[in-house]
């Protein structure tokens, strides 16, 4: 009976062996299971973050390209006022030689009218000639003619 009572022993450390092997399978798997759902949750959080990146990288993008169209069309109307100021500050040196000029012949006028020919042409002769109108030219000529 020994061999019996041996054998029973034996089957039962085998059998408790194999339920301890079992239950810690059990174990294992239920926090496997866990672990498994939290990574899920996070991959999916993970995949609702980078699909929120992409359409923000994709507003980014076309925001990106309407700026720089717009940038263009600032560059091109800031070179053509550039080109229009440049045009405007020529403009306004060459108004100015030309009131210099008759400001002058008037100046010339005026000493010619009060009796100082002499000087009246010596203002004149220093008026530019190339700004005067043919009427002022003809004045110009009248007050420079008497000296």
């Amino acid at each position: 009976m020994s061999d019996g009572k041996k054998n029973e022993r034996s089957l039962y450390k085998y059998t408790a062996l194999i339920f301890l092997f079992a239950l810690l399978i059990i174990i294992v798997a239920f926090f496997g299971q866990s672990h498994l759902e939290s990574a899920m949750v996070t991959s999916d959080q993970t995949e609702q973050e980078t699909s929120g990146i992409a359409d923000r990288a994709a507003a980014l993008s076309e925001e990106n390209l309407r700026l720089s169209s717009e940038k263009a069309t600032l560059e091109e109307e800031n070179s053509s006022l550039k080109a229009a100021a440049e045009e405007a500050s020529a403009d306004s040196a060459f108004l100015n030689r030309k009131l210099a000029a008759y400001e002058t012949v008037m100046d010339a006028v005026s000493l010619y009218i009060s009796g100082d020919t002499a000087g009246a042409a010596s203002l004149a002769a220093s008026a530019d000639t190339s700004l005067l109108s043919p009427s002022a030219l003809s004045i110009y000529n009248m007050i420079t003619a008497e000296q």
